[in-house]
């Protein structure tokens, strides 16, 4: 049975000479090297279909993901559109600075397996905080995963500038939700830079209060209450940047219309919390060549794919519901490239060192 995987693989070796380099710690370059170049456009060439998107001007980026984890993500959602009760939620965040550049994962839970455990299933790397970037990559991705079957699932993001002011073109009709997390956090970098006219603690347990409003009547009570006690430079911070957000974007009662938050509000931050356990801490990362990077997260995706069939036939830690226990497949004949186990992916990533090459190994199903 042939596997469902692309086996080709890619040669570490080629990347191994480079990384020593010293020439790979420019900090704050607009350009990558004619090495890294090189490099990426044999990525490209032996990563079929991995690479969907490399840009050099006016500014660096790149997209890409495994063909296979964005098949399984359509899907997914597919499956998801037409149960609502599935809860399902999709995540796209650009929290990971990486060196010279911003790695941003848009992420999915697998609601076909007990915990629905999330996983990424394509990212875009970057050098610089820009609207289009982000604008242009969800477009794409919008465009591969269906936006017809969106308009029930939302899309959980951060209140990341370039985020903050997408258009309409790319997303029209599809609900987005902010992580309560990134709201909190935007209002203590505020507080810290007022904090002689403000309580923090006050503040803080205001914002909570609001969030957790159970309706608008009541989020425009407890608004009116809490903006009695606060300095006018915080009302005036609250009324631009939040008074028309959360109700709108975070609040409880408005989040709790999807199947993802009615049992866990906090749902809006354990998806972010579940990738950040997947790339960890991004202030441990050290310098890595862009082109190494991006065949770590092949790997990773590959690690991924690797353990959902595991669990379509009945091995490994993760395990499939029982209304889907129709998709249980054999493990007869299939065979898999060989995969890195996770920890493995994150520590080269983290210590600046590419992974060997495996071209043509491949693994039993066990």
């Amino acid at each position: 049975m042939r596997s469902f995987i692309d086996d080709r693989g890619i040669d570490g070796q080629v990347t191994s000479k480079r990384t020593k380099n010293s020439s790979y710690s420019h900090k704050g370059r607009k350009q990558i090297s004619r090495d890294e170049m090189g490099s990426m456009l044999e990525l490209c060439d032996r990563l079929d279909s991995f690479i969907t998107q490399f840009m050099l001007v006016p500014e660096v980026t790149v997209s890409f993901g495994h063909p296979e984890l964005m098949k399984e993500a359509c899907t997914l959602l597919s499956l998801s559109s037409e149960d609502g009760s599935l809860p399902q939620l999709i995540s796209y965040d650009t929290t990971f600075k990486l060196g010279d550049f911003y790695l941003s994962p848009i992420v999915m839970r697998n609601i076909k397996l007990k915990g629905n455990p999330v996983f990424p299933f394509a990212f875009l790397l970057h050098r610089e905080k820009c609207t289009s970037h982000h604008q242009d990559f969800l477009c794409e991705i919008i465009t591969k995963l269906g936006a017809e079957h969106m308009k029930n699932v939302p899309l959980l993001t951060d209140r990341e500038r370039g985020i903050r002011q997408l258009s309409q073109r790319s997303s029209p009709y599809i609900p987005k939700v902010y992580h309560w997390n990134h709201i909190l956090n935007d209002v203590s970098t505020w507080i810290k830079k007022h904090r002689r006219t403000n309580d923090p603690k006050v503040l803080k347990d205001h914002i909570a209060l609001l969030l957790n409003s159970a309706s608008e009547e009541e989020y425009q009570h407890n608004y009116e209450q809490c903006s009695l006690l606060w300095s006018q430079a915080f009302r005036k911070y609250f009324d631009k940047e939040l008074k028309d957000v959360i109700p709108n974007h975070a609040a409880r009662f408005f989040i709790q219309k999807f199947s993802a938050f009615k049992n866990d509000v906090a749902a809006t931050n354990n998806i972010c919390d579940s990738m950040n356990m997947v790339i960890q801490n991004e202030s441990d990362w050290k310098e890595m060549p862009v082109d190494c990077l991006i065949h770590s997260m092949y790997h990773m995706q590959i690690f991924f794919l690797y353990e959902f069939q595991r669990a379509y036939c009945g091995l490994g830690s993760y395990a499939l519901k029982e209304q889907f226990s129709y998709l249980h497949k054999t493990t007869g004949e299939s065979q898999f490239p060989f995969y890195y186990p996770l920890a493995t992916i994150v520590d080269s990533i983290k210590l600046g060192k590419p992974l060997p090459g495996n071209m043509g190994k491949t693994r039993r199903l066990q």
